[in-house]
């Protein structure tokens, strides 16, 4: 959009300058601009015009940004939550690694994405699985190895293609994938899941609520039912133009319960919070640090469930997805490369449309 915008004006501009540039019929001839001397660009200026266009896309994350909501167990716990725990803490890696490499693709800078991996080498001692821990140590090993003998890309160009060649990389990505798939986990068939998931049996009550989002807010604010404030919650936060910074979102997050809805609103929750405030643009700034600090605590409100009841594999599901869904990213389609943050649910009825 900002490259069409770019090209508009720069053809009224053009246009402008010829409409100026004519000469009136029997006016005065315009005298043409005296030729401008052209002269030659030392090497170091070269280097400071580069370091300031890549000023300009120093976008990147950094390790503690992207590594840092790991999850430890103070008590031993049975295998499922322990089993759970190294789901997470897993995906903390692959969706970190993930946006390491989307940062390096769109901005060119190694020196960033190099100190991100090393501060990632650091942690991933958290990994009980010894078999995990030794893919990802030879993951990153091998990903230092590349962006450091790769030439950095221009500031600015954004690359095209990416690591895709790096076997150990490969190699950790599926075994993840492999062993901690959700069939390892439950018997319960997918549609049961996205039956669980309808809302269309709240219709009367959720429809003329929507059309009302400040008596909705405090509705669900002043909810003492954990289940019906994440409904109204969910119903709030679907919203357009809806307030990321409502308190409720918060709240829901860091009380360490659970809900059939908790997931889908932190997922809902980051996306809005991200194009409101930061913008979707390949070059926007991208909190991912907080926005993980929150998936922590809901994952936590997942487990304390899992504690109390071990058969819940609805909750189990939750949990899952929650700690494998992908970092809002820079590079891909906004809508599929952070997980689907910008789909709202199906509530039964048409959501009411601002007046502008």
């Amino acid at each position: 959009m900002r490259k069409k915008i770019a090209a508009i004006l720069v053809l009224v501009s053009v246009f402008a300058f010829f409409a100026c540039s004519k000469k009136e019929e029997g006016g005065p001839v315009k005298a043409e601009p005296a030729p401008v001397e052209k002269r030659s660009v030392s090497e170091e200026e070269e280097a400071a015009n580069a370091e300031e266009k890549r000023k300009v896309v120093d976008i990147t994350e950094s390790g503690e940004e992207l590594f840092s909501h790991f999850i430890t167990l103070e008590k031993p716990a049975d295998k499922l939550v322990s089993d759970l725990v190294e789901v997470y803490n897993c995906s903390v890696f692959a969706t970190g690694l993930g946006s390491i490499n989307a940062n390096w693709m769109r901005a060119g800078n190694s020196k960033a994405a190099l100190e991100a991996l090393n501060f990632a080498k650091s942690k991933t001692n958290i990994l009980k699985d010894k078999e995990m821990k030794a893919l990802l140590d030879a993951a990153i090993d091998e990903y230092e190895k590349y962006l450091s003998g790769t030439k950095t890309p221009d500031p600015g160009v954004e690359k095209k293609g990416g690591p895709d060649d790096l076997k150990a990389v490969a190699a950790f990505y599926e075994k993840l994938s492999e062993k901690y798939s959700p069939g390892n986990f439950v018997k319960l068939k997918p549609e049961e899941f996205i039956k669980s998931k309808d809302l269309k049996r709240f219709k009367d009550e959720l429809e003329p609520l929507a059309k009302d989002p400040a008596k909705l807010s405090k509705k669900a604010a002043a909810e003492k039912d954990f289940n019906k404030k994440s409904l109204y919650a969910l119903l709030l936060i679907s919203l357009s133009g809806f307030n990321s910074k409502d308190a409720v979102f918060e709240e829901i997050f860091k009380s360490h319960k659970y809900s059939p809805y908790t997931q889908k609103i932190w997922n809902l929750w980051r996306g809005g919070d991200q194009a409101q405030f930061d913008g979707v643009s390949s070059n926007s700034i991208i909190e991912n640090g907080r926005y993980n600090s929150m998936r922590r605590e809901v994952a936590l409100g997942i487990l304390e469930e899992l504690k109390r009841d071990p058969g819940n594999e609805f909750a189990v599901i939750d949990f899952i997805m929650t700690a494998t869904a992908d970092n809002i990213l820079r590079t891909g389609a906004f809508n599929s490369a952070d997980g689907g943050t910008t789909s709202v649910p199906d509530f039964g009825f048409e959501l009411p449309v601002p007046e502008l």
